[in-house]
């Protein structure tokens, strides 16, 4: 067995053999991406959804068109399997974010319509109890993302509006008190990316000048942060960064400049950083990647056909790019179900939630539609537009 391998339980090693995926799956789509011409493009993303393990199976948040946040979770006691969609209310913008407190609790932050921080949390056992949104302040311009520190507080890094990365986080976790709101500097032109790295430390990663993926990390010197470092690159969306568990090390993922997906990798410690390297295709929105239970690293983009295209590693190279079809309106989100499957979250052009997942061997399911938020108010909110590909206000 390889180093920094761990060997599966024997139900999920069975489940990584079945899925496995092939390049002769037939109803994965074609091999190659369509001839489109060169005046042919993708329309606009619009806010995308956000995927979490919540303690029943996966769960999905978005923003609404009535400017709310709501919810809908996979119910194995239901007909249909899923919940009906809850409201949390609020009036945010942008996709939010969404992470467990110490309390074992889902919580979710979003910038708000005025500029700040909100936030809601569940306040008790019963998954459907959720708190008011609650302000946290700040004078922020992007979609914020949230990690859980070293001591089990909550910490949360967006965008100001100077463009300098700003963090808040849980000074105390029983009961909470939180921080006043920190700058750490830089030049950022997207929303921030942030992760807890193998060691327990924090690193954030943004879009910064030049279009260079430029990122920061917490470490022990008077200050608690090293300067920002710039990766380089030539990037037109904000980075995806995953904290491969199976594997040590983070790898950054992002749509290039010339429409290929890049990706970057930590080759040793903290420090050590591999060059730059394309996989090609023909992206058009930010990237969503999961880690199959086999610890192989699968890339979800939106192409520019809108279907959905994939690519996963087949150590030591990738995958060729295979469709899993559609006609999509936002980014893709995904997140490993309890039973060791990749499922894969879009929304279309009418904001309906669809959803699709891996099926043995080597296949996808059909897509299944989760429907919309059943709104109640006939006409959608103004709002602040916000670039679906950076996560800033425009």
């Amino acid at each position: 067995m390889r180093p920094g391998i761990t060997r599966l339980p024997a139900a999920l090693a069975v489940t990584a053999a079945l899925l496995s995926p092939s390049a002769a799956v037939a109803d994965r789509g074609a091999d190659r991406w369509p001839d489109r011409g060169a005046d042919i493009a993708a329309p606009a993303l619009v806010a995308g959804q956000t995927v979490v393990n919540g303690p029943d199976g996966l769960e999905v948040y978005l923003r609404a068109v009535d400017g709310a946040v709501w919810r809908i979770r996979k119910l194995s006691s239901t007909p249909t399997g899923w919940s009906t969609w809850q409201s949390l209310g609020g009036d945010v913008v942008g996709v939010p974010a969404v992470g467990y407190n110490a309390y074992g609790r889902l919580e979710v932050f979003a910038l708000g319509a005025n500029g700040a921080l909100v936030h809601a949390a569940q306040r008790s056992a019963d998954p459907a109890d959720w708190g008011p949104w609650e302000s946290l302040g700040g004078t922020l311009d992007s979609a914020p993302s949230v990690v859980m520190g070293e001591y089990g507080g909550l910490e949360v890094y967006a965008r100001g509006t100077d463009g300098t990365l700003r963090r808040i986080w849980q000074r105390q976790v029983y009961p909470t008190v939180w921080s006043s709101w920190e700058n750490l500097g830089g030049s950022l032109t997207s929303a921030p990316a942030a992760t807890l790295n193998n060691y327990g430390q924090t690193e954030v990663f943004a879009r910064g000048g030049g279009n260079s993926l430029w990122h920061i990390r917490q470490q022990a010197t008077p200050g608690g942060w090293s300067g920002w470092i710039d990766h380089g690159g030539t990037l037109a969306s904000l980075p995806t960064v995953v904290r491969k568990i199976r594997v040590t090390g983070l790898e950054v993922f992002a749509q290039g400049q010339d429409g290929a997906l890049w990706h970057m990798k930590q080759s040793g410690g903290v420090a050590d950083w591999s060059a730059w390297s394309s996989l090609g295709g023909r992206v058009t929105s930010p990237i969503g990647v999961g880690e199959n239970v086999d610890g192989r690293l699968e890339a979800f983009v939106r192409g520019d056909d809108s279907a959905l295209w994939h690519i996963w590693e087949q150590p030591p190279e990738w995958s060729i790019w295979l469709s899993i079809r559609g006609n999509w309106a936002t980014a893709p989100a995904t997140d490993l179900d309890p039973d060791g499957t990749l499922e894969v979250f879009v929304q279309d052009a009418h904001r309906a939630l669809w959803h699709t997942r891996q099926q043995p061997p080597g296949g996808w399911s059909t897509w299944h539609s989760l429907g919309s938020p059943p709104f109640t108010s006939p006409t959608a909110p103004a709002a602040p537009r916000v670039d679906e590909s950076t996560g800033v206000l425009r």
